[in-house]
């Protein structure tokens, strides 16, 4: 799926891929590196101060396979892009992510 929501990721549960679109809204093509991926923000997180607090670092990424080509004018989509989300079992009650929105950024090199 390209933008939008991924399925639920639970602590040491599967990974789920990350999938993205590229637009050039140029008249030329444009030379693409790669895409980085991040975590930017969590937000619907718990807020129980008994339990560990949602954190990014929660959510580990692995980053897309490099393009390294031209990016022809238009939206180009990259599914499957080879980068994947998952959620770490820290071993601690982690119900404070129950729910939460993983925001992700990306940026191109």
């Amino acid at each position: 799926m390209v933008g939008g929501i991924v399925p639920s990721l639970t602590p040491g549960g599967p990974s789920q891929p990350i999938d993205y679109a590229i637009t050039n809204p140029g008249s030329s093509p444009v030379h693409v590196g790669a895409v980085t991926t991040s975590v930017s923000s969590l937000s619907h997180t718990g807020n129980n101060a008994g339990l560990e607090a949602c954190s990014a670092t929660m959510y580990p990424i692995v980053q897309a396979t490099p393009i390294d080509a031209n990016v022809a004018p238009g939206t180009t989509v990259y599914d499957p892009s080879g980068g994947s989300i998952s959620m770490t079992d820290d071993g601690n009650n982690q119900d404070n992510c129950e729910n939460a929105t993983v925001n992700l950024s990306f940026s191109a090199s």
